[in-house]
């Protein structure tokens, strides 16, 4: 076989590939009413034909790629080679599929930052159908997968492709599980776009809700039905336009942190998880809102999940005095297991009523979010002062009405360590 080294070669080297296609193509959908192929079932030759064919085309695009084939053959080169990757993925090969969806553009010689044609879209489209609908249990996970972090594809067709999995009746059953599962997420996305505006419909949150009772009833017993149930949970008391349930948890020495002792400020509840975040940025991270939103009625609420609260000691050491920060190892009751959030970091922002306002918004969303609710409270107390004859000139930023002043140093004693209080500003404080 000619070298595949050299792209003035690479036609007759991709020639070689019907050879190993003799056996034919399979069927790109399984009769619904048959039974799918056993798992353990013995390898075939064919499979095997396949998988060699899939390691010389790949061979060849990684080579290409190292070799920066000239101009001139470029674009021929790229639509031989992503042919090949399409025919494997046509004749049942499902790293040949995963190939053609991950590096799409790359194959197609398309650029990284315009948008996908309408064609290059459909065709994508049409590369998941065949998974999604094939016989193969490997292609139906790599398609779930896959759609989990798609980027090129609308959200309607990503709903269309997740749903169709999740009717799939011969599907494997943990592949039917996450479908409903990421189906169910799609339908009521637990997050939000705008102040007081929610993605959600009632129609919609319905169906949800429905497809989080089924897989607890279908799957009990699994991680998928505890999944399901915190999902429900979740979007019943924890979403946008719903009070925030109180939760108790412990700073790193033992102190008793109470949510509902915030009542009267602008809440962020920040969890983080310890195998997908690092401590030190979280805090950095908190410091650095608190320096853009000095008040006495904004406090960052930590809820860091780890093995152990000794790493806290050092990371806490110089950040400002604005925030608490709380540790809760695993099996730790606290809040983490309260609100039963998931295990990846969270953003919960909560209005001074007690409100919950958004769910992993932006940053500059939650930047916005903060400012206004501040603003809000600033502008009711100048109203307060205003009604009572006070002096507006103290209504300044930080400092309301004697009333709420008197709220705030009772729930929470930060407020008396806050701007006004005897501390200075973040640009008079020693880092």
């Amino acid at each position: 076989m000619l070298s595949y080294r050299n792209p003035h070669l690479w036609p007759a080297s991709l020639a070689a590939l019907p050879i190993l296609l003799i056996f034919g193509r399979s069927a790109t959908a399984h009769p619904e009413g048959q039974d799918p192929p056993q798992a353990d079932a013995p390898i075939s030759l064919r499979q095997v034909a396949l998988y060699e064919a899939f390691e010389h085309v790949a061979e060849i695009w990684h080579s290409s790629q190292r070799d920066a084939a000239t101009p001139d053959l470029a674009g021929e080169h790229l639509a031989g080679v992503y042919a090949a990757f399409e025919n494997l993925a046509q004749a049942g090969c499902v790293d040949a599929a995963a190939t053609c969806l991950r590096d799409h553009r790359g194959l197609r010689g398309l650029s990284a930052e315009k948008a996908l044609p309408p064609a290059e879209v459909e065709y994508r489209v049409g590369l998941y159908e065949d998974l999604v609908h094939g016989a193969d249990p490997g292609g139906m996970r790599l398609a779930l997968d896959l759609l989990e972090e798609e980027r090129e594809l609308s959200p309607g067709q990503i709903e269309a492709l997740i749903r169709g999995l999740a009717q799939r009746r011969l599907a494997p059953l943990d592949v039917q599980a996450r479908a409903q599962l990421a189906l169910a997420r799609l339908l009521a996305p637990w997050s939000s776009t705008d102040r007081g505006q929610s993605l959600r419909s009632p129609a919609r949150l319905a169906e949800a809700q429905a497809l989080y009772e089924s897989i607890q009833e279908d799957f009990e017993g699994t991680e998928y039905a505890v999944r399901a149930g915190s999902a429900s949970w979740r979007l019943e008391h924890l979403t946008p336009g719903k009070m925030a349930p109180d939760f108790l948890t412990h700073d790193p020495a033992g102190n008793e942190i109470i949510r509902s002792d915030f009542i009267g400020q602008v809440t962020v509840v920040h969890f983080t998880d310890s195998a997908g975040s690092d401590l030190q940025s979280s805090l950095d991270r908190s410091e650095a809102m608190g320096r853009r939103h000095w008040d006495d009625r904004f406090v960052w609420l930590g809820i860091h999940r780890g093995e152990s609260p000794d790493a806290m000691e050092p990371a806490l050491e110089g950040t400002l005095l604005w925030g608490q920060n709380a540790w809760e190892g695993a099996g730790v009751s606290g809040a983490a297991q309260a609100w039963r959030v998931p295990a990846r970091e969270v953003l919960v922002v909560i209005d001074p009523t007690g409100l919950v306002l958004a769910i992993d918004p932006s940053e500059a969303l939650l930047d916005r979010h903060i400012a206004d609710l501040l603003g809000d409270l600033q502008q009711q107390g100048r109203k307060r002062q205003a009604g009572s004859g006070g002096d507006s000139g103290q209504a300044g930023r930080g400092a309301g009405g004697g009333a709420e002043r008197a709220l705030l140093e009772s729930a929470h004693p930060i407020g008396s360590r806050a701007q006004g209080d005897g501390v200075d500003s973040p640009e008079d404080q020693t880092p």
